[in-house]
């Protein structure tokens, strides 16, 4: 399946979601993958505030739903993480995009909704991110929870702050998100925020593919269908942006090109 046909399926199977169960707290599975129709594609909501306990939620979720969903994406079973948050806890934010990267997880934010603050820490770490037309997209500086610096004094303070902030640089290169991001992002006071347009958006690299992924996409598909299929097979799905053209245009490309 690739990668211009999952954006589109994702897109549509949103707006036919089927209610599986709650997983905890700010984190719900909202469909279980579990009929090939590419109306049930799993998926699990993350929205409200990002709390302490959420990334333990949201890893038990991941792991149930790739024992049962049917949906692959390259040979991996093919899960939807929807982003509708302001934003929360950085660490837990950070633990969450860490399993998100491990599974091989979609990300998405729906035109019009919100993933701001932490939240795009989650949203980059999608190996594929699909971000809606009119989604607020809202960055600003990590602002970490006083919990963190209780009773530390003001030397001891400043030292864990540099160490939370170094971890935000090392997620983020882990991640193979863009530098440009993450200077916009620790350009903007934490009492402030800033939208981003949807040029930036893409100029940033909020919205794509990783790079990684992308190219083990690619190499598969090419060894499965060869070069010349491929190519055809793209150039089709191109010129026909509708949910069933993948199929149709595997068919089309073996007519084609029947030995090669």
């Amino acid at each position: 399946m690739s990668a211009l046909h999952v954006a589109r399926m994702v897109l549509v199977a949103a707006t036919i979601w089927i209610v599986a169960f709650p997983a905890a707290g700010d984190v719900r599975v909202m469909s279980n993958g579990t009929t090939q129709d590419g109306k049930n594609v799993a998926t699990i909501l993350i929205y409200r505030e990002i709390n302490q306990g959420d990334a333990a939620a949201f890893g038990s979720a991941v792991d149930t739903l790739s024992k049962i969903t049917v949906n692959k994406m390259n040979g991996v079973p093919l899960i939807i993480t929807e982003l509708d948050s302001k934003g929360g806890d950085v660490l837990e934010a950070e633990a969450i995009g860490r399993k998100i990267r491990a599974s091989f997880i979609v990300t998405r934010v729906m035109p019009n909704k919100i993933c701001a603050s932490a939240c795009v820490i989650v949203l980059v770490a999608g190996v594929q991110r699909i971000v809606g037309d009119g989604a607020h997209i809202g960055l600003h500086r990590p602002m970490f929870g006083s919990s963190y610096f209780a009773g530390l004094s003001a030397q001891d303070a400043s030292t864990k702050y540099d160490h939370l902030i170094n971890g935000i640089n090392s997620y983020f290169g882990e991640m193979r998100a863009s530098p440009d991001l993450l200077h916009t992002m620790m350009t903007v006071p934490s009492s402030s925020i800033k939208y981003l347009s949807d040029r930036e958006i893409d100029a940033l690299g909020v919205r794509g593919t990783d790079p990684a992924w992308d190219e083990y996409s690619e190499a598969g598909f090419v060894q499965k269908y060869g070069a010349t299929r491929w190519t055809f097979i793209k150039q089709c799905i191109h010129q026909r942006p509708t949910l069933n053209d993948f199929p149709t245009c595997e068919r089309r490309a073996y007519e084609q090109y029947p030995n090669n």
